[in-house]
């Protein structure tokens, strides 16, 4: 039994996505972690923007990464859903190699910045952070949680781009042996295939193909006629009498 494909819901309205890349039918649910997760990063995030200022890099970048994210999201859910014939796997690979990439550079980025918040907590010291406004320590917990979390949502992401290159691969190996044919369709029979020799001039019925036919071949039912190897090519006997060898006259025969 073959592993449910994640294209399979929408494979009841009758539009063709042979072309879509074959997932695991369980990384949909993975997908929808991700989507969820991205929000709560942008609330983290704002929400410690709010407190500690937006200057931070790591604020800016996780929110670019969540824009970029639903633009991908939408894209994907659009073109499997309503519209097949703008989906591509040349533009399904490259997108989510990108979303990971940005993934990767924002959790790095809050990490170091949640980093940078502990060193200022060592050293102001356990005493007067205890003094600090529950907002401002409610922002660098959220800061922290928004690194730990940025992590996951990469690792999430590396999941379903590990998974989407090896369909990537399969589909251009089943391509290749297929001859380039999409969907792997038989090649048509010509008319070299169908006749075993020379193609027959088109527009003619099949009763005039004997036309084509070799005369000098022998007609069925008759067994070929071998020559002799022994006979005598030599012209046949000539009724006229032997000359001597040694020249002289022929012999005279006396009338009758």
């Amino acid at each position: 039994m073959t592993a449910r494909n994640w294209v399979d819901p929408l494979a009841g309205d009758g539009k063709d996505r042979s072309h879509v890349l074959s997932l695991p039918y369980w990384t949909l649910f993975v997908r929808i972690a991700q989507i969820v997760l991205a929000l709560v990063l942008l609330i983290l995030t704002a929400f410690s923007a709010s407190k500690l200022g937006s200057n931070a890099a790591g604020f800016g970048l996780t929110w670019f990464t969540f824009i970029l994210t639903v633009i991908y999201f939408v894209y994907l859910g659009v073109s499997l859903a309503k519209f097949p014939i703008y989906y591509h796997p040349l533009a399904h690979l490259p997108f989510e190699i990108l979303i990971n990439i940005f993934w990767l550079s924002s959790w790095a980025v809050l990490a170091s910045e949640a980093a940078s918040a502990d060193d200022i907590e060592d050293y102001i010291g356990s005493y007067y952070y205890s003094y600090l406004p529950s907002s401002y320590k409610s922002a660098l917990n959220a800061l922290k949680a928004s690194a730990a979390l940025g992590a996951i949502e990469w690792v999430l992401f590396s999941i379903t781009l590990a998974f989407l290159v090896i369909a990537f691969i399969n589909s251009t190996k089943s391509t290749t042996a297929n001859g380039g044919l999409e969907g792997g369709a038989e090649p048509k029979a010509t008319e070299l295939n169908t006749y075993g020799g020379d193609p027959q001039p088109s527009g003619y019925p099949a009763q005039q193909q004997q036309a084509y036919t070799d005369p000098n071949a022998t007609p069925a039912g008759y067994a070929p006629q071998h020559a002799d190897p022994y006979a005598s090519s030599a012209p046949p006997a000539q009724a006229y009498d032997q000359q001597p060898i040694n020249g002289a006259a022929p012999a005279q025969h006396p009338p009758a």
